[in-house]
């Protein structure tokens, strides 16, 4: 079932593009004084011309029950996605202690390469934090149990 829920689990939520969209159903349901902490993925190409929901999306951010990690992939010189973005200190940090405190993930938007992409740096994670606690395949088997896809392939 991908229909993230409002129950107690924090949520890891990538949506780059129009894959943020049924991440916006769950945003405008979600209380505000809903005191459970998720993250949210957003990437797209340009942030001027491309960042849908914007205002909506700094709104809930601000509120802070949610983390707003954006990617706008052709702002800079080299493109940065999504998936990049784990590699962050501060945001790894914070993805792994929703890993850690039972959270789901969920990922919607292009399953050619990106989807895949999150799964691979989400398992990277897991690994390194595990500071050798936990294999590569247990890393990728934990990662596996937690993610909902909604993905598509052009």
């Amino acid at each position: 079932d991908f229909r993230p829920t409002l129950d107690k689990k924090p949520k890891i939520m990538f949506g780059p593009g129009t894959g943020v969209a049924p991440f916006i159903s769950y945003i405008r349901d979600k209380d505000k004084s809903h005191s459970v902490k998720d993250m949210l993925f957003f990437g797209s190409r340009h942030e001027k011309a491309d960042f849908l929901f914007g205002e909506e999306l700094l709104a809930w951010d601000s509120l802070k029950n949610c983390t707003l990690i954006t990617a706008f992939s052709r702002d800079q010189p080299e493109k940065v996605y999504v998936q990049h973005k784990l590699r962050e200190a501060d945001t790894a940090l914070k993805t792994w202690e929703i890993i850690q405190n039972k959270g789901n993930i969920y990922i919607c938007g292009d399953g050619w390469s990106m989807a895949t992409d999150v799964q691979k740096a989400l398992e990277n994670l897991v690994f390194t934090f595990s500071k050798g606690s936990t294999s590569r395949e247990e890393a990728k088997a934990l990662i596996a149990s937690r993610t909902h896809l909604d993905v598509w392939v052009t």
